[in-house]
């Protein structure tokens, strides 16, 4: 009964963490940023929110995956060691149906390409990656 009881508080947090996570989505889908042009164009993150956390491809060379790398290190994010399921963004040079892209996708993260990147970096913060410019496309399956 004990260890039942342990289970079900257990659950209970976990539940009212995705419900707490849930409601700050739809926050952040609904209310304007403050860094929202007129028109609908780039959004940038708010200060408040958590810094994204990215995971790039494989398929990124080790050149470039450097570079990028410390472009998000500047703009004050994270970059995720391979095969962490704890990113925000995956960030890849085209839609390839590989492992990590299927947990990304099921998962519900960003998937963007390497431009997202270069435009955060012009805009000197990240840029939201749900804006369906930055969103990579699968234009072969399309």
């Amino acid at each position: 009964a004990g260890k039942q009881l342990a289970v079900s508080s257990q659950e209970e947090e976990q539940k009212k963490t995705l419900q707490g996570k849930a409601a700050a989505s739809k926050r952040d889908r609904t209310e304007p940023s403050a860094g929202e042009e007129m028109g609908g164009e780039a959004k940038r993150m708010r200060s408040g929110e958590e810094a994204p956390m990215i995971l790039f491809s494989n398929n990124v060379d080790e050149g470039k995956k450097k570079r990028y790398a410390e472009i998000v290190r500047k703009l004050g994010g994270c970059v995720a060691p391979e095969n962490d399921s704890d990113f925000t963004h995956f960030v890849v040079p085209e839609f390839k149906r590989t492992q990590n892209m299927l947990i990304a996708l099921a998962a519900g993260r960003a998937v963007v390409g390497l431009e997202w990147l270069e435009c955060c970096q012009k805009a000197g913060g990240f840029l939201d990656a749900t804006i369906k410019d930055h969103l990579l496309q699968d234009r072969k399956a399309e």
